[in-house]
């Protein structure tokens, strides 16, 4: 089933037989199938893709493939798999939860877990490489990254705000492929 912006909510699809997509937020986005989402925004732009979490859900994972990065003036180019949490009003930060990719000058790709309002890198890759990643919360509120099969890498932090429905695929200036989605 192909979605992109102009898709009502009413074609919604099921995702990996468990996460239910609502049609990404950009026309240059589409999806080629439930589980395999492709993210093109060029520079100055940003396209979404929001999936409705089912009760229970404590795990996205998935491969995350960055393929291209567009360069401007302003910012670098980016992905994320995110959660947003509710922060009390007047927080000075967002509570953006989740694993963030940043394409360097270099052309290789900065992994963040990111988690109550700020970001710390613990992994990177090349430019084009599909990457498994898993993004979790326990029940107590702690965040855990991990990406990599072979030889994962992990970042956990205790969550401040309580993360919530729905996760967030995106991407901003870049080319990036989102597939075998699967919730736990």
């Amino acid at each position: 089933m192909r979605f992109s912006a102009y898709a009502s909510a009413a074609r919604r699809a099921c995702l990996g037989m468990a996460l239910v997509a609502i049609p990404a937020t950009s026309p240059s986005v589409s999806a080629q199938d439930a589980s395999r989402w492709e993210c093109n925004a060029p520079y100055g732009e940003t396209a979404e893709n929001f999936a409705i979490l089912p009760p229970g859900t404590r795990s996205v994972r998935g491969l995350i493939q960055f393929m291209s990065g567009d360069w401007g003036e302003y910012g670098q180019p980016r992905a994320a798999i995110s959660l947003n949490g509710t922060v009390p009003p007047g927080t000075p930060h967002c509570a953006c939860t989740g694993l963030m990719a940043f394409l360097r000058s270099d052309d290789k790709v900065q992994y963040e877990m990111h988690g109550n309002g700020h970001g710390e890198p613990f992994a990177q890759a090349n430019l084009g490489v599909p990457i498994t990643f898993r993004v979790s919360i326990d029940a107590k509120g702690q965040l855990l990254v991990s990406i990599g099969k072979t030889d994962p890498v992990s970042k956990t932090t205790m969550l401040e705000y309580p993360a919530t429905r729905p996760l967030r695929l995106s991407c901003s200036g870049a080319r990036v492929v989102f597939s075998d989605l699967r919730t736990e």
